[in-house]
Formats: C-alpha cells, structure tokens, sequence
C-alpha cells in the first residue's frame, strides 16, 4: 500500500510539474505574441497616410486624383466626354504610350447612303499645383496628353444592275465637334515620340457612291449612273490654355528629348 501512495504522489509530482511548464510556455508564448502584435499596431499608427490614386465618374465626367495614376484612357464606349485630373500627390505616368487620352468618335452609317453622325466634344483639363507641390505627366513613350474627335463615317450607296439604273450616293461624314485641353501647373517630360500635347478634330468620312453596271448584250437604249460620293464631315474647333506650367527644374513647362 505505501508503494502506491509512493508511485501517485510521484506520478502527481511530475504531472503538475509537468503542466506547470506547459503553462509557463503558453503564456510567454501568448505574451510575446500579443507584445508584437502591439509593436506592429504602433508602427503603423506612426506611419503617414498614404493617398492612392482614385478615378471617379458622375456622369459624362471622370475626375482623376491622387497618385500612382495613368495612363489614363477613355473613348465614346466608356461614355466619358471630360477628363479632370487634380489635387495631384505624384506624377502621372504614360510608361505604356500615352499618359491620358480621351477619343470621341461618332457613329458610322448602318446602311446604304446613311450618313455618319457627328461626335460629342471632348475635354481634358489638368491641374499639377497641389498647395507647394508641382506635379506633371512624364515618362510616356508617345504623345503625353492627346484629345481626339472623328465624325462618323458615311455609308456607301446602294449599288445597282439594270439598262435604266441610278445607284445610290454614299452618305456624308459626320462632323469632328470641338476639342480642348487645359493644362495649369505642371509640367511635361518624356523621353521618347515626337508630340507632347495634341488636339485632333477630324470629319468623318464621305461614303463611296454606289456602282451602277449594266451586262445586257446592247447597250442601245441605255442609261446607267454611278452615285456621288457623300460629302466629308467637318472638323471644330481646337484649343490648347496652358498656363504657370514649369519642368522639375523650373526652367521649361514641356520638355521634349528627341
């Protein structure tokens, strides 16, 4: 009997030695890892905030802000007609071609002879002042900033077979509507291409007048036309405002290396 009270008071001895050990590792284990997990939550309360790039749309209109933006692309299948770029925290970058771009296009005709329509206008405005800071668009390896309108193109007339036949005409294009860009503060640099800052309004294209054949055996008697060619679309207007624009080095506003 005094040998099996000996063998449980021993058993016991090493158990709670035992769970005593275990307990003490947990919780050093537990406190070292809620002592880091407070050393992390301070770091980065003490961190500054970072401001990441944002683009929104309300509307027709895109306002871009922030940094680690571009490039920034928009066409008439975004439904985008105004481009806004402000309160800037870095540059805007074009390192894959264009830094921002905005393109309208109409509609080509659908049918013979339709005409094409005529685009929506299109607006880039950019501002690079941020209270003491200067921020531009750089590193673009085609045009920097490029506004686009192209009228739709007209269709091609009907064509026709026949010993009395008039084909049709082809539809006129339609108009290229007014482009702009506004460009405060800032700077452009970009190493390669040959244009910083381009504003094209093109007219759309006439549609070919429809062909008119006749394969009789005698051509007595007969009176085949071929149909005029539409009329092209007209361009608009085009207007580049810059102003208070200056390089890094507050030299020159843009600054092209061919």
């Amino acid at each position: 009997m005094r040998e099996y009270f000996f063998y449980c008071f021993i058993i016991n001895t090493i158990f709670r030695r035992f769970m005593l050990e275990s307990l003490g590792v947990i919780c050093s284990r537990l406190f070292f890892i809620g002592a880091t997990a407070t050393i992390l939550l301070f770091s980065l309360c003490l961190m500054p905030l970072q401001t990441w790039a944002a683009c929104s749309t309300s509307g027709t209109k895109v306002t871009c802000t922030g940094s680690d933006l571009g490039p920034i692309s928009y066409t008439e299948a975004d439904a985008v007609d105004e481009i806004v770029v402000e309160d800037l925290t870095g540059d805007v970058s074009g390192s894959d071609g264009t830094a921002i771009s905005l393109t309208e296009a109409g509609a080509g005709g659908s049918d013979d002879g339709d005409d094409g329509s005529s685009s929506f206008p299109a607006t880039v405005t950019f501002d690079g002042t941020n209270g003491s800071d200067t921020w531009g668009v750089t590193d673009a390896t085609d045009t920097s900033i490029i506004v686009t309108t192209v009228g739709g193109a007209g269709y091609s007339g009907e064509s026709k077979s026949g010993r009395h036949e008039t084909a049709g005409d082809g539809g006129d294009g339609g108009a290229g509507s007014a482009a702009s860009i506004t460009m405060t503060g800032g700077f452009v640099s970009q190493t390669e291409g040959e244009t910083g800052i381009a504003i094209l309004t093109i007219g759309g294209a006439g549609g070919t007048g429809g062909e008119a054949k006749y394969d009789g055996d005698s051509f007595d008697d007969s009176d085949v036309y071929g149909g005029d060619g539409g009329t092209g679309g007209a361009g608009d207007t085009a207007t580049l405002t810059i102003s208070d624009l200056s390089d890094p080095n507050s030299s020159y506003g843009i600054d092209l290396f061919l």
